[in-house]
C-alpha cells in the first residue's frame, strides 16, 4: 500500500506501471531483473562532410571579429582532391586563404597521411583539418606540425601569421561518436 501512495504522489505514469508489476509479482520473483528498464537515448549521426563544412564555417563566424568575413569554396569530392578552401578576410581587408580537409574519422595514426595530404595541396597554405572529434594525442600531433583544426564537438585551433590570428577553444574531451569495441582474446 506504501507503494502506492508514493505513486499517487508522484503522479508519473511509467512509475504507476512498475509498480503495478511489482505488485503482481510474488515475493520470491521481486529482483528487479523484470522491471521496465529506460531506453537509452540514441545518438546523433555522425556528421558527414557537409555537416562539418558548415559548422567549421558558423564557428569561425561566432569566434572571430563581427568585421571579419568567410568564405568556403567546397570542392568537388575526388579521391586526388583537397575538400574545400577558405578565406578570411580581416577588417582592413587583409586575407588568408586556407586549404581545407574534412575527414570522417581521424585518429593519431591517421596524421601523417593528413599531414601529406596538406602539404600536397597547400602550396604554402595554411591548412586546416576538420572532423567529427579530434582527440588529446591528434590534437598534440597536428600543433606539432603545424596544422590548424576545428571538430564538431568545439576542439579548434586556428593559428595564422597574415592575417595575424589565434582561436584556441576546447570541445569534448572524448569522442561522443564512438563504438565500443569487442575486447579480443590474445589467447
Amino acid at each position: 500500500q506504501e507503494l502506492a501512495d508514493n505513486s499517487e504522489i508522484l503522479n508519473i505514469p511509467h512509475c504507476v506501471e512498475v509498480i503495478d508489476i511489482w505488485n503482481t509479482m510474488a515475493p520470491g520473483q521481486r529482483t528487479g531483473s523484470e522491471m521496465p528498464r529506460p531506453q537509452e537515448p540514441k545518438k546523433r549521426p555522425r556528421p558527414n562532410r557537409s555537416d562539418l563544412l558548415a559548422h567549421l564555417v558558423q564557428t569561425l563566424q561566432s569566434r572571430l571579429p563581427d568585421d571579419w568575413k568567410t568564405r568556403l569554396e567546397a570542392e568537388a569530392r575526388s579521391e586526388s582532391s583537397l575538400d574545400a578552401l577558405l578565406w578570411l578576410t580581416a577588417a582592413q581587408g587583409e586575407t588568408a586563404e586556407l586549404v581545407v580537409e574534412a575527414k570522417s574519422r581521424v585518429d593519431p595514426k591517421d596524421v601523417a597521411g593528413v599531414i601529406d595530404q596538406c602539404r600536397r595541396w597547400s602550396q604554402g597554405r595554411p591548412c586546416l583539418l576538420t572532423a567529427p572529434y579530434l582527440g588529446p594525442r591528434t590534437q598534440e600531433l597536428l600543433k606539432e606540425s603545424g596544422i590548424n583544426w576545428a571538430d564538431y564537438t568545439g576542439n579548434l585551433r586556428l593559428s595564422l601569421d597574415s592575417p595575424a590570428v589565434f582561436l584556441e577553444a576546447q570541445g569534448a574531451s572524448s569522442d561522443p561518436w564512438s563504438i565500443a569495441r569487442p575486447v579480443k582474446s590474445l589467447k
